[in-house]
């Protein structure tokens, strides 16, 4: 099987975020929005009991990598 590649190298997909959901990790780690989440402050949310606020950290983090 022979995989087409374009001149442009792999396409890159772009991730949607819920309008509702922009800035909820902001809001909830109480650091304003606009502002980069302090280190300390993820890696608290990454070990939290909350389970949205542990996804929603490990998509930050995630994301910040891929940028």
């Amino acid at each position: 099987m022979k995989v087409k590649v374009s001149a442009t190298g792999p396409s890159k997909r772009s991730i949607k975020i819920k309008p509702s959901h922009r800035g909820l990790l902001h809001k909830k780690l109480g650091v304003p929005q606009g502002k980069k989440i302090p280190a300390s402050k993820l890696s608290k949310a990454l070990h939290s009991k909350s389970v949205s606020l542990r996804k929603e950290a490990i998509f930050a983090e995630n994301f910040g990598k891929s940028k």
